[in-house]
């Protein structure tokens, strides 16, 4: 008699167990759906318009410009290639020679930047020795989600809702791979390609010759030319 009560308390208790659980899980079931959350409004990614600006010494050594910090005037000339968003600013102070201004006008056009994308400010850096040359233009940099909320439930999950960092890392990282932000707000133009340019390249090309060719003047920068304020 008792292993018979036995074998019914266990059944009951079975019974029960298997009750709660699908209870649960009906309770799951039902709970109001979440409104679908637009992770690119939540991690979104975005570009400010800023100044980029840098003051530097140069002196002359035989008819050619040199900075005193050379590493940071190439990097500023990298820059501007890669994000400038306006013309550059090329001021130089009262009492700069001509040749100073000259030799550093050719620094500039000799690391890719056109020369009708450069203003020439005579006169206008705030420096006042002889050597003091200040830049400036405009550019994009990038703001970026910060992906550090990590408090969000991860192990019991019935409703399988999404993280709370879900989709950060993937717009995050998108951002920071834009090596000029500013096509987020308006993307340069894509100039259309010569289709004789490619085909004289193909031909000489197979004849075995050298396959370069004249830079069309399409591909020219629309900016206006070097001008004095």
């Amino acid at each position: 008699m008792n292993q018979k009560n036995n074998n019914i308390e266990i059944l009951l208790l079975c019974r029960v167990m298997l009750g709660l659980t699908a209870l649960n899980f009906l309770v799951a079931c039902a709970e109001k759906l979440e409104t679908p959350r637009v992770i690119s409004q939540q991690s979104a990614i975005d570009a400010e318009l800023v100044t980029f600006g840098v003051n530097l010494k140069f002196h002359v050594k035989e008819g050619k410009a040199f900075a005193n910090d050379e590493i940071n005037f190439r990097r500023y000339i990298k820059e501007y290639l890669q994000r400038g968003r306006s013309k550059l600013n090329f001021a130089t102070s009262a009492s700069a020679k001509n040749e100073t201004e000259h030799v550093v006008l050719s620094r500039l056009i000799s690391g890719g930047i056109p020369p009708d994308s450069i203003i020439i400010k005579r006169g206008q850096a705030q420096a006042t020795d002889a050597q003091g040359v200040e830049f400036s233009f405009q550019g994009y940099v990038i703001s970026v989600p910060k992906c550090g909320n990590w408090f969000g439930e991860t192990g019991h999950n019935p409703s399988n809702s999404s993280h709370v960092n879900f989709g950060c890392s993937y717009y995050r990282n998108l951002g920071l791979m834009l090596s000029d932000p500013g096509d987020l707000r308006s993307p340069q133009g894509i100039i259309a390609s010569d289709a004789r340019r490619m085909d004289n390249v193909i031909r000489v090309y197979r004849d075995g010759s050298a396959a370069g060719a004249d830079r069309p003047k399409s591909e020219a920068a629309n900016f206006a030319g070097p001008s004095s304020n």
